[in-house]
């Protein structure tokens, strides 16, 4: 008898679980070495049963391939980029649950790494039907980084169990219900019109979690992604999909790998750096304003302004102090501060400065309207 296994009903939800959990006990059998007959019909019978859920759904078959390595595709155009397929660990390996569907939409985590900063978490979008085309081209509709990456946005809410709230406190202004986290940036490519895959970065340093001063070595988290936008959720019309992606991982964060560098140097506004915070994916400085180092003449913090080179003269292009260090050369980070005491002045330098195409005429012209500076050399290792 011919079987037509395009005519093959099985729902989709139980497929994506089928394989989540086939695939999660082949791989503990392989970490234990357990070899056996019973084991070895087990995985024949998985395969099989593979094969046949492959055929009869394939969005779900181009998935396969990318699971547990989406970060080796990803990771060099990434804006804090870095050899995350080698360091990352398995999804699997902190949470029994790794696929979940919601209104025709399927979210699969791959890979997460976590340490003292940032948790990244690499993940598949599959969609049922054609991500909308505004989407997924070059175009006005369309959000891309600096990098070429397309920016998916995932409103939801989290909680990690290290984190308490007071006493009494208010609801929108502590994590529960009626607070609104910051939309977290899932940052990848199109690999065609139904699959999207990327990373998502859980930055430490912002409010709430940054009330924390350490993030412990294993604790339980808990997410559930209300909507996925590809512009910011600021209006409906901009809106792939809502539902509920919910994921509960137990993670373990990497041996400390952090290098804190003191600097504790300012400007005459007051304005300065404390320390520079080192992981092998981010650069962070502590920008701080210390009151008693303000000089007179620049009591108005904008008063004075910076821009920052790394040693070969590159401009280091950073957000509030935070950036990648693959993409400079950080074994001396020079800072400028110069007066602005009018907005004319701060675009008459800025202006400037898109002229100094050459790294030694750009120094060269810093170093000439600066009334300050600080050369931080930072420490690279922890030995």
């Amino acid at each position: 008898m011919q079987i037509d296994f395009e005519k093959i009903q099985v729902p989709e939800e139980k497929l994506n679980q089928v394989v989540s959990d086939s695939l999660a006990a082949v791989h503990k059998e392989h970490r234990k070495k357990k070899y056996c007959l019973i084991t070895t019909s087990a995985a024949a019978c998985a395969v099989i049963l593979l094969s046949v859920i492959l055929i009869s759904n394939p969005v779900l078959a181009s998935k396969v391939p990318f699971i547990g390595s989406v970060f080796e595709k990803i990771q060099n155009s990434q804006r804090y980029s870095g050899n995350f397929n080698e360091v990352a660990t398995s999804a699997e390996e902190f949470t029994e649950k790794t696929v979940c569907e919601s209104n025709g939409y399927t979210m699969t985590l791959s890979e997460i790494y976590c340490d003292s900063e940032a948790m990244y978490i690499s993940a598949i979008l599959e969609s049922e039907t054609p991500f909308p085309a505004e989407a997924t081209t070059d175009s006005p509709g369309a959000t891309t980084d600096e990098n070429g990456n397309f920016q998916l946005f995932l409103n939801y809410t989290q909680a990690f169990d290290f984190m308490t709230p007071p006493t009494e406190y208010d609801s929108h202004e502590w994590p529960g219900e009626d607070y609104s986290w910051t939309p977290l940036t899932f940052s990848g490519k199109y690999e065609d019109e139904h699959t999207f895959i990327g990373s998502i970065r859980i930055d430490f340093n912002l409010y709430p979690i940054a009330m924390y001063e350490s993030i412990p070595e294993n604790f339980n988290w808990n997410i559930d992604i209300h909507s996925i936008s590809y512009i910011p959720p600021e209006s409906e019309i901009f809106c792939i999909a809502k539902g509920s992606w919910n994921f509960n991982a137990h993670i373990t964060t990497a041996p400390n790998n952090t290098i804190v560098t003191e600097v504790n140097d300012y400007a005459p506004n007051g304005a300065g750096v404390s320390t520079l915070t080192l992981t092998p994916y981010e650069a962070q400085l502590e920008l701080t304003r210390d009151e008693t180092k303000i000089q007179p003449g620049y009591e108005e913090y904008n008063s004075i302004q910076f821009r920052m080179l790394d040693a070969n003269g590159t401009i280091v292009n950073d957000k509030c102090g935070l950036f990648s260090p693959a993409n400079y050369d950080i074994s001396e980070l020079t800072i400028y501060y110069f007066p602005t005491p009018t907005d004319a002045d701060y675009t008459e330098i800025q202006e400037q400065i898109k002229t100094k195409t050459d790294s030694v005429q750009l120094r060269d012209y810093l170093e000439n309207i600066s009334i300050h500076k600080t050369v931080i050399h930072p420490e690279l290792s922890n030995s």
